[in-house]
């Protein structure tokens, strides 16, 4: 049996939103904000930055250097999002509602979207599935797309929590 890009994201999304609405939306902000980091980070040109400086710009030849950038690019991308879902669980407060659980599926979700744009990019390269969508756009052109789209779910999930927290004081 083999999974398709599309079956591949859709079982991220529903793994990370499960997971965005056990944690809550404090906890999961934190990740999302840790994994768009690196994802931005990466998309940029950072593991090819980090490979040359870590090999003092000298390299045997383009392809080592390359595969060498790829495989620091994929350590990198795990290591931080192993982060930020460390961080999340210590540095966010535990849910104590219902509407911040709820909340949290959003971050849940961009987080997923995240982590399923970097395997599309760097995996399955010539795959098609969902986010195939961006082909007719580069990265960097839906760059603000995604940012707009994060910073309204993140408020409207800070409006969902603050709307709870507000109702309970009455």
């Amino acid at each position: 049996m083999t999974l398709s890009l599309g079956q591949l994201t859709v079982i991220i999304l529903l793994i990370t939103t499960v997971v965005g609405f056990m944690r809550g939306w404090a906890r999961d902000v934190i990740t999302a904000a840790i994994v768009l980091g690196a994802l931005l980070f990466l998309t940029l040109g950072g593991g090819t930055f980090l490979t040359g400086f870590l090999l003092g710009g000298v390299s045997s030849s383009a392809t080592s250097c390359t595969n060498m950038s790829g495989s620091l690019s994929d350590l990198l991308f795990g290591g931080l999002t192993a982060l930020g879902y460390y961080a999340g669980n210590k540095h966010g407060s535990a849910p104590v509602s219902a509407n911040q659980r709820i909340a949290g599926i959003i971050p849940g979700a961009i987080t997923g979207g995240a982590i399923s744009f970097y395997l599309s990019q760097h995996f399955a390269t010539h795959a098609a599935g969902v986010l195939n969508v961006l082909n007719a756009l580069t990265f960097l052109t839906a760059l603000p797309l995604l940012i707009v789209l994060g910073i309204i779910g993140l408020a409207s999930a800070l409006f969902v929590s603050h709307n709870g927290k507000a109702a309970k004081a009455h």
